[in-house]
C-alpha cells in the first residue's frame, strides 16, 4: 500500500490521475492526498494546514470515489453509507471545512460522476 503515491512523489509515472495536484508554488504535489488532517498520514506524517490545500481536496475526492465505484475486488458502497463513512471520519482523515465544501457541492459531483461511470 502506498507505494503508488511514493513512485509519483519523485515524479515516475502513476496510473493514480488524481495525484497530479500542483501546490501554489506550482510544484506537483502527488503524495499529499495521502495525508491525514490529524497528521498519521504518509509520506510525510503533516497535518493541518501543512497539507497543501489541493492535497486535502484531493484526499476527499479520492476517497469519495474508491468507495462509490465498483473495485475488482469488491462492488460500490451505496451513496448514503459512502457519506456516512466520510462524516465518521471528519476531522481525523479530513479537513472539516473542505469536506463541507464536499458536501455542498454534492449534487454537481454526483453529475459528473453519472457521465464517467
Amino acid at each position: 500500500m502506498g507505494h503508488h503515491a511514493l513512485a509519483c512523489s519523485d515524479g515516475r509515472p502513476d496510473s493514480d490521475s488524481i495525484n497530479v495536484a500542483r501546490n501554489a508554488d506550482g510544484r506537483e504535489d502527488r503524495a499529499g492526498h495521502h495525508e491525514k488532517w490529524d497528521g498519521t498520514g504518509y509520506p510525510n506524517g503533516i497535518a493541518g494546514d501543512l497539507i497543501p490545500l489541493e492535497a486535502r481536496i484531493c484526499s476527499i475526492v479520492d476517497f469519495y470515489d474508491a468507495l462509490t465505484m465498483d473495485r475488482p475486488y469488491r462492488v460500490a458502497f451505496p451513496h448514503e453509507q459512502a457519506l456516512d463513512m466520510m462524516r465518521e471520519i471528519e476531522g481525523r482523515h479530513f479537513d472539516p471545512e473542505v469536506l463541507a465544501a464536499f458536501f455542498q457541492t454534492l449534487d454537481d459531483i454526483r453529475a459528473v460522476q453519472a457521465t464517467h461511470p
